[in-house]
């Protein structure tokens, strides 16, 4: 466990004052409850096996050496705590941005792209009780509660640019504009289904910045040059009986918001079109489109960009969307080492604000203390050792030892030990994330 100590001097750099000033964070001056008390009692408690409010209380209690109650506790949880630990969340990631040393391993594709960005979402399940702050999908045993958890990821740096909580009826169409303001010329985002919004691909484009995208079935395409509409299941009937297997063409796309650009058909292995088309067919909801068109393009996989073929050809583009398997192995990193989809389990009675400020908080602690250390291991190790450092595998040890690792300053020791206990082991079948990712391969 992390002691307090440690603690504090890892918060040293988050100007957590100010933050509780510009969020009215306490009236009171004499007040029990200071910014760095909140978050270092937080801190203390998820570490246990079960945090609740009531471990929370009790952590308070020892740092200022007086009781506090559980009651006391769950009406420190108001909306201006929740502003605080947002704006904390926010102010953690930015600094990291701004701090993030260039990095030292080489990317083989995408270092034709200053940036290159990442988005999706995760789904975290919470307490039935709390279905009408959080209402997520109907099951057998009626309502159910679902948080869903929004990240945006900078694939070079492995820096996190943005991070934000929204219930389950919230879609990833609603999160798309977000990346707007970080984005610069020469950036680039990847992005799937979720996310389409044609005017976003074009302020995109404004920016002089680039995207890649699937294309969703049934959007309207046209000639570029005298603006007919393009058949595209049928381009790509003809294309299968020619044995062809990438058909790319230049299209506006959308009836109304047009916008230029690349797309690339690539045809899919036998096994995965059959696979496709049996979930289709096996799919009894009222709205699913089982025409032969969609069945047709069930065969192939589609993209829409803007990116030219002279800097990605239509296999290395298959490649790069690839790369957005990084931010599900940052889920999974979440939930199977940090347990982000447990920290309600053993509690009874919550209230919006307390699950809001805990899920803020709580992704404020993997900020500070997961990600800026895996970043700087990472590199350290390839750049000294040759090795790639696991993603998980760092996770884990940083659940056992995160404690002795602040503790120990010698870091040609924990350099060598985690290039020997938590990198990728070399395998003959397949490569690894990294191995795809990095310049090296």
């Amino acid at each position: 466990m992390i002691n307090q100590k440690q603690l504090r001097k890892k918060l040293e750099s988050v100007s957590l004052n100010d933050i509780a000033q510009a969020t009215n964070f306490t009236k009171r001056n004499d007040g029990k409850i200071t910014p760095l008390n909140f978050v270092l009692s937080f801190f203390i408690s998820i570490q246990n096996t079960s945090h609740t409010l009531g471990s929370w209380a009790a952590e308070l209690a020892i740092l200022v050496r007086k009781t506090f109650s559980y009651n006391g506790m769950k009406y420190a949880q108001n909306q201006s705590r929740v502003f605080f630990a947002k704006k904390m969340l926010q102010s953690v990631i930015d600094q990291q941005l701004k701090k993030s040393p260039k990095p030292k391993i080489g990317t083989r594709l995408l270092e034709k792209f200053k940036r290159v960005f990442v988005a999706d979402s995760t789904c975290i399940n919470l307490p039935a009780f709390l279905y009408k702050f959080f209402p997520g999908p109907f099951n057998r045993y009626g309502k159910s509660a679902t948080a869903k958890i929004q990240l945006c990821v900078e694939l070079k740096s492995g820096n996190y640019t943005n991070l934000d909580l929204q219930s389950f009826t919230d879609n990833d169409q609603k999160f798309s504009p977000n990346i707007l303001k970080h984005l610069l010329p020469g950036d680039l985002i990847i992005r799937d289904l979720g996310f389409w919004a044609l005017w976003v691909l074009q302020k995109i484009i404004h920016k002089k910045a680039f995207f890649i995208s699937r294309l969703r079935f049934g959007t309207n395409l046209y000639k570029i040059e005298n603006g007919d509409q393009i058949d595209l299941p049928k381009m790509l009937r003809k294309a299968r009986r020619n044995a062809q297997s990438v058909v790319e063409l230049q299209a506006c796309v959308g009836k109304e918001a047009q916008v230029q650009g690349r797309i690339v058909a690539i045809k899919c292995p036998i096994g995965i079109t059959r696979k496709r088309r049996k979930a289709a067919r096996n799919n009894r909801h009222s709205k699913a489109n089982h025409s032969k068109d969609y069945l047709e393009l069930l065969g192939w996989t589609l993209f829409f960009t803007n990116v030219s073929q002279t800097t990605l050809s239509a296999q290395e583009l298959l490649e790069v969307y690839g790369y957005r398997w990084r931010i599900e192995i940052i889920f999974k990193c979440w939930k199977t080492h940090f347990k982000i989809d447990r920290l309600f389990d053993t509690q009874t009675k919550l209230t919006k604000q307390q699950v809001e400020i805990a899920f803020y908080l709580f992704l404020v602690w993997l900020t500070l203390f997961f990600v800026r250390m895996y970043n700087f291991f990472l590199h350290e190790i390839y750049a000294k050792k040759q090795k790639l450092l696991s993603l998980m595998k760092f996770a884990k040890f940083v659940k056992e030892h995160l404690s002795d690792l602040l503790a120990d300053s010698d870091l040609d020791f924990w350099i060598n030990h985690l290039a020997y206990y938590c990198t990728y082991k070399k395998r003959n079948d397949r490569l690894n994330f990294c191995q795809q990712l990095y310049l090296f391969i």
